[in-house]
C-alpha cells in the first residue's frame, strides 16, 4: 500500500492474512478506519491538509473501503 495502490492480488492476499491471523470483518474495518484516522491526524499537525495530503488520504480510504466522510472533516 506504500504506493497507495491495491493490486486484485494483493487485497485477495490482505484479505487471507486478515482471516488466517483470525479478526472479523468489523475488527478489520476497525482497523481501518483507526489507520486512516491516524493519518488525517498526522495531516493536521501543522493545521494545514494541502491539495495532495488530501488526494493520498481519499486514495487511502478508498483502498481500504473507508468511508470518506472521515477524511473529508479534515
Amino acid at each position: 500500500m506504500a504506493d497507495l495502490k491495491l493490486t486484485p492480488h494483493e487485497r485477495q492476499a490482505l484479505s487471507q492474512l486478515a482471516s488466517d491471523v483470525g479478526p472479523d470483518e468489523r475488527a478489520v474495518a476497525r482497523a481501518h478506519r483507526e489507520f486512516i484516522n491516524g493519518l488525517v491526524d498526522a495531516a493536521l499537525e501543522d493545521h494545514v491538509v494541502t491539495d495532495d495530503e488530501y488526494d493520498q488520504l481519499c486514495r487511502a480510504a478508498a483502498l481500504l473501503n473507508v468511508d470518506s466522510e472521515s477524511v473529508k472533516a479534515a
